[in-house]
């Protein structure tokens, strides 16, 4: 049904209920549409490619990293090379924040948070790869740097079931040496 063809309510015999007073703004003004979520993936090893980074509520704060699987190590059952997976991470609490800062350290290529802290010592890094306004967006372009396209391995592992019958992902993450990184 093309929009010029919706019923409008003024051109409606129907009896609707009662109008409510008009809100300033709606709900939906500035709203997305949702799309179907990309799957997390089952139990296993895998290395992957960066996609995105993006926040949102779940109900509660969530971070998401989409993720290209390119290789799966061990187990990986129902997901092949090619698919799009996320990485769902609830971040209200010190421990969530945590998790996200262990996929930022892989992801750049760390093996110690100290090393990576040299590089972002104040998280700068992290909130502009999740579209923040911060200190590094004053640097020049060609010393900004991104991890959209680098490798990062991941051991997914179960965790707590969840109400719906799935179950939280655990994931600690690898770093890829730079030699292996897609050129």
């Amino acid at each position: 049904m093309a929009i010029g063809n919706i019923k409008r309510p003024e051109d409606s015999t129907s009896t609707a209920p009662a109008a409510q007073p008009r809100r300033t703004a709606s709900r939906f003004a500035g709203v997305k549409s949702s799309k179907p979520q990309t799957p997390q993936p089952p139990v296993g090893r895998y290395r992957f490619e960066v996609t995105a980074f993006r926040e949102g509520r779940s109900p509660v704060r969530y971070v998401f990293i989409d993720l290209i699987v390119r290789e799966i190590f061990r187990d990986g059952t129902g997901v092949q090379v090619g698919d799009t997976v996320t990485c769902m991470q609830n971040i209200v609490s010190d421990a969530g924040v945590s998790r996200v800062k262990a996929a930022f350290v892989a992801g750049a290529g760390f093996d110690r948070d100290a090393d990576y802290d040299e590089f972002d010592p104040n998280g700068d890094f992290i909130d502009f790869m999740f579209g923040h306004e911060t200190a590094y967006c004053d640097l020049p372009d060609e010393e900004r740097t991104t991890l959209i396209g680098r490798y990062v391995d991941a051991d997914v592992r179960r965790g707590k079931d969840t109400p719906d019958g799935d179950y939280f992902r655990d994931w600690d993450w690898k770093p890829v040496a730079d030699e292996d990184q897609a050129q």
